[in-house]
């Protein structure tokens, strides 16, 4: 949208690029924050200053419009999140933290700097995991939760400050211990004695693939509703993600805008039974690194389909193509996965 503006009775105008008058009363700049040009007085002041703030969200929102893809930070998976956790747990479990430095205070969402030493200078029960929110159980009731977002990670370190390190805390196992993100995205919180136990994500969340079975998936999801669409719910059924929708559909031949209602009770059947078997082999194959999949450059595609397009299918040697199902890319072969009336 191209702005410009124009004195009208000593007031501005915002004019859109195709000559519609928008809000009166002051200028919107998309590069830096909007001034008044002019003052008014009483309620004439207060109703200009309402139409403006508005005006400004919504201008704002069309300048910076991006698709639903952009908007939406890709998050770790179940595999993944599980892989963080055993590698973690093997680093730290049974020990309390020497050391503990903040290096980014902007990761602590949750909890003070202080509350965070209370609770990571105590000794390791756990560390847990539920669909894709892994956390640190220690002793006293504490936990301390782990987002990764996009970019998050922890990793073990040689010195508590590499490149991108927002959080590190020394054991005497391992040595350093680091949350790192480059893109800032992740964050952590420290939930004090009694917290986790109302920690409403949990709360909300559906069984994991391991523990639901079909007749409690199949009620969770409407027959009218895209399964994909479903299976992004972490209500219906916690750590599935967009990469694993896209795998399982090309392992069992469903095509990507299927909808529940259209799935037979054998092919409910197959996708519960597969759910567990891909989660388990995908663990398997990353367990030597700790979380970056498909986050860093140069990463290897470990996946059948995701991230493929216009390269053979394994099954069938047709172009992998994608397509846009529920916001997300769905990456599919369209002779394996062909509609299901067809």
């Amino acid at each position: 949208m191209g702005l410009c503006r124009r004195r009208r009775r000593s007031r501005c105008s915002i004019i859109s690029g195709r000559g519609r008058p928008g809000w009166c009363g002051w200028a919107i700049s998309a590069t830096r924050t909007p001034t008044p040009t002019c003052l008014f007085r009483g309620a004439r002041k207060r109703r200009s200053l309402s139409r403006w703030r508005n005006g400004w969200r919504s201008a704002t929102t069309m300048l910076l419009r991006r698709s639903p893809e952009e908007r939406r930070p890709w998050m770790p998976e179940l595999a993944e999140v599980e892989v963080a956790r055993r590698n973690v747990a093997s680093w730290w479990e049974g020990e309390a933290a020497a050391e503990v430095r903040l290096l980014d205070a902007k990761v602590l969402k949750k909890g003070s700097e202080r509350e965070l030493e209370e609770a990571m200078l105590r000794p390791l029960v756990a560390m847990r995991r539920r669909g894709k929110y892994l956390w640190a159980e220690l002793e006293g009731g504490w936990a301390v939760m782990f987002h990764f977002r996009m970019t998050g990670k922890i990793s073990c370190e040689t010195t508590p400050e590499p490149r991108f390190a927002r959080l590190a805390w020394r054991v005497d196992k391992a040595g350093w211990l680091t949350f790192k993100d480059s893109r800032r995205l992740g964050h952590v919180e420290v939930l004090a004695p009694g917290k986790l136990e109302r920690y409403d994500a949990l709360l909300r969340m559906g069984k994991e693939p391991h523990d639901i079975t079909v007749d409690e998936l199949r009620d969770a999801a409407s027959d009218t509703r895209q399964l994909k669409s479903a299976l992004l719910n972490q209500g219906v059924v916690a750590g599935v993600g967009n990469i694993a929708i896209s795998e399982l559909f090309w392992r069992l031949q469903l095509p990507p805008e299927v909808r529940c209602g259209e799935l037979s009770q054998a092919q409910w059947e197959a996708l519960v039974e597969e759910m567990p078997r891909y989660f388990d082999e995908v663990i398997e194959r990353s367990m030597a690194d700790e979380i970056a999949y498909m986050n860093e450059a140069g990463g290897e595609n470990i996946f059948e389909v995701y991230g493929r397009k216009g390269e053979a299918c394994p099954r069938c040697e047709e172009a992998i193509e994608r397509v846009k199902v529920a916001g997300r890319s769905t990456y599919f072969c369209p002779a394996c996965q062909p509609p299901l009336s067809a």
